[in-house]
């Protein structure tokens, strides 16, 4: 039975079923290869566990602290502008669309007022949108 490094670090960290353990249990016993590889991977599991606490004590560098958070925070920024964008772009869109579909439909019914309460709220839509977008 060939055994790799998987199957000794779930039975080191006994995730294995009954009969696996046991069946390996056999080879470790019988085997010195298999136990010399069990022991170095129980050496590296309790190096690791060292290194980890060591690496919990040493603290992040302030400088290194803001750099990474105005890097997160040029991200979201990037995001939101686009963000305003693609919605002004959207907003603009529609009423231009609306300018020239409307007329028409407007003089058939012969209600425009609809049609400008409606081409207003876009437009304060948009604007609003671009009064954002430069406060940001």
């Amino acid at each position: 039975m060939i055994i790799d490094d998987s199957k000794l670090v779930r039975f080191i960290n006994n995730d294995l079923s009954e009969s696996e353990r046991k069946k390996i249990k056999y080879l470790i016993n019988n085997n010195k290869d298999v136990n010399l590889r069990v022991d170095s991977l129980k050496k590296f599991k309790s190096i690791l566990k060292q290194e980890a606490e060591e690496n919990k004590k040493i603290k992040m560098p302030k400088e290194l602290y803001q750099k990474i958070s105005n890097v997160n925070k040029i991200k979201k920024d990037k995001f939101n502008n686009n963000f305003y964008k693609i919605a002004a772009g959207f907003t603009a869109f529609i009423t231009g669309s609306w300018l020239f579909i409307s007329p028409n439909t407007a003089l058939l019914s012969q209600n425009t007022s609809n049609y400008f309460n409606f081409l207003i709220i876009f437009l304060l839509i948009l604007i609003i949108f671009l009064i954002l977008n430069k406060k940001k």
